[in-house]
């Protein structure tokens, strides 16, 4: 019998360099906004246009990206990629340190971040599917979502409590240490990666619409990709606004809200433990349209804020909404990896990161621009509404049918398995 994902070292030495390289990652989520509204008097379009720049190069570059990142090997690139994401992150204070820091800076960093991090998270993604058996794709995946909790746990409560004690400018150091800390956890891999084939190697564009093809010929693969990348145009939406909320009319600290925002985090690694339970008996398809609607649906009760206590509401709402949507995000990657053989794996995940993390700043520029005309609070409850009903489309199409994931022998480009669906 096996041992489980999480004892075998090459899998722990990158679910392990993830997680440290994901709390350093929140602390600059808040950082970064926090900065640019107290150092230089960002307004509404201008935070959500800086929480947009890292997303900005998916839909930019994903598609070839991904083409790349099939031909070559998925180890010394993540290296590569964190290296360089650290030496962006650590120019901020030293500018700040010579006074030479601008608000241009900010932007400019994060649009260079984003470019790393898209070959980054490409090659992460089909480098899982190689380093674990195909039938612990959910194991693996449910640690990873722990990955990405634990830094939502740790990360901003850290970055809150660094925004105040040294300054936004210094508080992203930690960003780019644990960068540095993630690559060498990824060099100490043992894992030699398969032979790449070089047989059927095409033209990058014939190899980019390979990929396309095998998604958008996929009905389900299909259907979850343009349901999901709808509803997380309104499920992203509501970050700027509530950076505004937040500091404008509850007049939160930067610490207090980094504990709010850690509370998602919980929720998430809460949730990640009874995911697999959770889409046992809901099913694949219903578990992605349900936790998704309820996760951004409740983004709308953010407002209520000013009619009780803050903290008493949204400590435990941000604890349900991580929690609720682990789930289905756990759901969603195990079943695109499930549907696509090894050489597609990179090239899937561009097509998917290229719709979804399009949709992120399109959903952040979105909600700038309508809190800067209706206000931060007509802006959450709009985008609420409209993420639910973008959620539940799914209901429409055969990836609500979908009740398990398909068997490794019947993973293809086409349909898969019907009497599995």
């Amino acid at each position: 019998m096996s041992r489980a994902v999480w004892r075998q070292r090459d899998f722990s030495l990158l679910w392990g360099g993830q997680t440290v390289s994901e709390i350093g990652s929140q602390v600059t989520v808040l950082a970064l906004p926090t900065l640019a509204i107290f150092s230089f008097h960002a307004g509404p379009a201008a935070i959500g246009l800086l929480v947009a720049c890292e997303r900005i190069p998916f839909p930019v570059l994903a598609l070839p990206a991904g083409a790349i990142v099939d031909r070559v090997r998925k180890r010394p690139l993540m290296v590569t990629c964190s290296l360089a994401r650290m030496a962006i992150l650590a120019a901020i204070p030293a500018l700040a340190g010579l006074d030479q820091l601008q608000l241009w800076h900010l932007f400019a960093a994060a649009v260079a971040m984003g470019v790393f991090t898209v070959f980054f998270d490409l090659a992460y993604l089909a480098y899982v599917p190689v380093l674990v058996r195909r039938d612990q794709l959910l194991e693996a995946n449910s640690r990873l979502e722990v990955t990405w909790s634990a830094g939502a746990l740790v990360g901003p409560g850290v970055g809150g409590v660094l925004v105040q004690a040294v300054g936004g400018a210094r508080a992203v150091l930690v960003d780019a240490a644990s960068f540095l800390l993630s690559a060498m956890s990824v060099l100490a891999i043992r894992h030699r990666e398969p032979e790449l084939a070089t047989a059927h190697r095409h033209h990058l564009a014939r190899e980019v619409g390979e990929g396309l093809r095998h998604v958008f010929g996929n009905p389900v693969l299909r259907a979850q990709l343009l349901c999901l990348t709808a509803a997380g145009v309104f499920a992203h939406a509501y970050e700027a606004p509530l950076f505004l909320f937040a500091y404008g009319r509850l007049h939160l600290s930067p610490g207090l809200l980094g504990a709010i925002l850690a509370f998602g985090g919980l929720g998430s690694m809460l949730g990640s433990t009874v995911a697999g339970r959770v889409i046992a008996r809901a099913g694949v398809g219903r578990t992605m349209a349900l936790t998704d609607a309820v996760s951004i649906g409740l983004s709308g009760a953010i407002p209520l804020a000013v009619f009780v206590p803050a903290v008493a509401l949204l400590f435990p709402l941000f604890l349900v909404i991580g929690a609720v949507s682990t789930a289905g995000n756990i759901a969603q990657m195990t079943l695109r990896q499930s549907l696509s053989p090894a050489r597609l794996q990179g090239r899937m995940s561009a097509v998917f990161r290229s719709f979804f993390w399009g949709a992120w700043p399109l959903g952040n520029l979105l909600g700038g621009v309508l809190a800067a005309s209706l206000g931060a609070v007509t802006t959450l409850w709009l985008t609420a509404a409209l993420g639910v009903v973008a959620s539940l489309s799914i209901v429409l199409t055969p990836l609500w049918r979908v009740r398990e994931f398909p068997a490794p022998a019947v993973i293809a480009p086409g349909l898969p398995e019907t009497r599995r669906l």
